[in-house]
């Protein structure tokens, strides 16, 4: 669909290609109706085959990207400049008046050479950025008032907007002001509602943090100016129409404070797997313990069946054996 509307080059980059598409003749749907559900022999349409699609794959998501940097948060200027990008992207499916309704950083990724490492400047991010899932989408209509107030929310409550929280329709405002929400995770580390955990708390705090004229981090740095002011901008517009893309990245890049320095610069952008030592660490530690685990598993069985005399001289060196080999391991003494 999103290939057809746009053939050009310019917006391909800002969702998957598709590489493949068919039918599975031996997969077909189930012929449900009223009756149905009644009977346990629901029947399937012969007719009717499930068809299926092949959807380019690329790494890393913005959520992988975001929990494997050691700092435990983004520069303003990349999370700026990559909160427009998914701007960019969700903009496609606004154009043609679908929501997305699930915004998420594991939602989006970002195009990197097969090195992992891009020589660009910060400010072209915002160009690499495209979204991977499009499974909660849904045509909006923009001939019906948004009066509904008991609509159930399917995605993240992370990251949904109040309005959706609260039962509405979702529109193209809504998937903006996820992105903001996602763009304050990335420069402060952490959503301010982190820890909340019921719908309505999680609403009374993002309607408090909405508010605030600016985002600071712990030292009382300012990251984010004007940051109230882009939330007034985006309730002003009309939810049901096209928005005015271009004033709002222009919006947002009023947020960068003048102490975040020029995102005209080069700068070495990099992401390589494994990401975090610790976890390669960690990975490998628990490999090698299974592979000893098993190795000791083949090496006692035999010896159930060898003479009573020498399996219970044998026994005691390999009970010294995993004693030593238990205090040497990190964390023996919860083991013990």
């Amino acid at each position: 669909m999103l290939a057809r509307w746009y053939p050009s080059s310019t917006d391909r980059v800002h969702y998957p290609a598709i590489l493949g598409q068919g039918t599975l003749s031996e997969l077909r749907y189930l012929n449900i109706n009223s009756n149905s559900y009644k009977h346990s022999d629901i029947t399937e349409k012969p007719a009717v085959p499930r068809p299926y699609f092949i959807l380019e794959s690329f790494e890393p998501s913005l959520e992988t990207l975001f929990k494997s940097n050691r700092m435990k948060s983004l520069s303003v200027n990349v999370s700026v400049f990559v909160t427009i990008g998914c701007i960019k992207a969700l903009r496609l499916l606004h154009m043609k008046g679908f929501a997305h309704r699930n915004v998420q950083p594991a939602y989006f990724s970002i195009r990197l050479p097969c090195g992992g490492l891009l020589n660009r400047k910060e400010s072209e991010l915002c160009d690499l950025v495209a979204i991977t899932e499009l499974w909660c989408c849904r045509k909006y209509r923009a001939n019906i008032p948004r009066t509904r107030t008991s609509l159930s929310y399917l995605g993240n409550w992370k990251y949904g907007s109040t309005e959706t929280l609260s039962g509405k329709e979702p529109t193209a405002v809504d998937d903006v002001i996820s992105c903001i929400y996602i763009m304050t995770e990335f420069v402060l580390g952490q959503i301010p509602w982190a820890k909340e955990n019921g719908k309505e708390a999680i609403v009374k705090n993002k309607k408090t943090v909405e508010r605030m004229t600016c985002v600071e981090d712990e030292k009382g740095t300012t990251l984010l100016n004007n940051y109230s002011k882009i939330f007034e901008w985006l309730k002003q517009q009309p939810h049901m129409q096209t928005l005015n893309y271009e004033s709002l990245y222009e919006e947002i890049l009023k947020m960068i404070p003048e102490t975040a320095g020029q995102a005209g610069e080069q700068s070495l952008f990099g992401f390589s797997n494994p990401l975090l030592d610790a976890y390669d660490h960690g990975f490998v530690e628990k490999k090698s313990k299974d592979k000893k685990n098993k190795g000791k598993e083949g090496e006692s069985s035999p010896k159930r069946h060898s003479a009573g005399s020498s399996s219970s001289k044998q026994a005691n060196p390999e009970r010294k054996h995993r004693r030593s080999s238990q205090e040497r391991s990190p964390g023996s003494k919860h083991q013990s």
